[in-house]
């Protein structure tokens, strides 16, 4: 989407005194509001086993996986927190092998705890040895491959949740990866 702040727009800045705006609407160039972004509403990929990779996510993270593809269908409800949207370079490791081109994130509330089941159920789970300063991570990877990201978000990233009802934030573009995919600002454990 294009276009420059809503008049009636709230600033809000992380560190700085105003370096993320939250928005009600943007204008589109033209004097019109645009509808926004509120939030992720779903998460698509392939499998080779769908069946068996839904049950391995509802099994391990308590993540909804739809059997069936009926609107009637209740998806996952998430707890309020924070979702970093980024690109990264083609070349990142980030990924693990070249061929994979996503890598998911969840926030848990307790770190330590999920590492312990995870490893309990013979998952292999490699926490990060250094402490960001948005919270804690470990890397591990599904029954197929692919990389998730394991965040217990500290008190300073928990603290700049603006509430239920207070929109959608955008990071500044100082907090992209770098040109090699190495996450920087908000998104230290990329």
């Amino acid at each position: 989407m294009r276009g420059s702040r809503a008049p009636d727009a709230v600033v809000r800045r992380r560190g700085a005194e105003s370096p993320t705006l939250a928005r009600p609407a943007l204008d589109d160039g033209m004097g019109e509001l645009m509808a926004r972004v509120t939030g992720i509403g779903g998460f698509f990929f392939r499998a080779r086993d769908p069946d068996a990779l839904n049950e391995w996510y509802a099994r391990h993270f308590g993540v909804i996986m739809l059997d069936s593809r009926e609107y009637s269908d209740p998806g996952w409800f998430q707890d309020r927190g924070e979702t970093v949207f980024s690109a990264f370079a083609q070349d990142s490791d980030a990924f693990g092998a070249p061929d994979r081109t996503w890598k998911i994130n969840f926030r848990v509330t307790d770190l330590d705890g999920a590492v312990e089941e995870l490893r309990a159920a013979g998952v292999r789970v490699d926490p990060h040895e250094t402490d960001y300063p948005n919270g804690r991570f470990a890397e591990l990877e599904d029954p197929e491959g692919n990389r998730i990201q394991l965040w217990e978000p500290n008190a300073a990233s928990l603290a700049r949740d603006p509430g239920p009802g207070a929109g959608p934030s955008t990071a500044s573009a100082t907090s992209s990866a770098d040109a090699a995919g190495t996450p920087r600002d908000r998104r230290e454990g990329g």
